[in-house]
């Protein structure tokens, strides 16, 4: 009678690859830094955004605005430590996305370009926040 082959196992999962080699405490720093940012930003100027918004639209601008509140709070007290490629990217492309913004609010009259900004440093914040904290 011939021996069955064990079928392997699942292999290990090995944590993700960081991008550079930060502690903990300058991963988190960072990351907190993207979302913070962003919210500081959206916070100061949306009055000025509301106003330049059409009517139609500016359910959406609180929708961002409260989202991207609960996102700052959720980076404000959870550790955001991981520094993987995803979330350095992601940390890169708000950070990115935040300094567009303020230069395009110098000029509220693109208001859909910058509510389509807006939309995407949230959803890009979230993904920080999400991705980023560790147990």
């Amino acid at each position: 009678m011939a021996k069955k082959k064990k079928k392997p196992g699942p292999r290990p999962t090995a944590p993700a690859p960081s991008v550079e080699e930060l502690s903990d405490v300058q991963a988190h720093a960072l990351n907190y830094e993207a979302v913070s940012a962003f919210w500081l930003m959206l916070r100061d100027k949306g009055g000025e955004i509301y106003d330049a918004c059409p009517e139609e639209k500016r359910e959406l601008l609180q929708a961002i605005r409260s989202s991207a509140r609960d996102a700052f709070f959720k980076a404000k007290n959870e550790r955001l430590e991981d520094n993987n490629a995803v979330v350095a990217q992601i940390r890169k492309e708000l950070t990115d996305i935040t300094k567009r913004l303020k230069e395009d609010l110098t000029d509220l009259k693109k208001i859909e370009a910058i509510l389509k900004k807006l939309t995407e440093a949230v959803k890009l914040a979230g993904s920080i926040v999400s991705l980023a904290a560790t147990v």
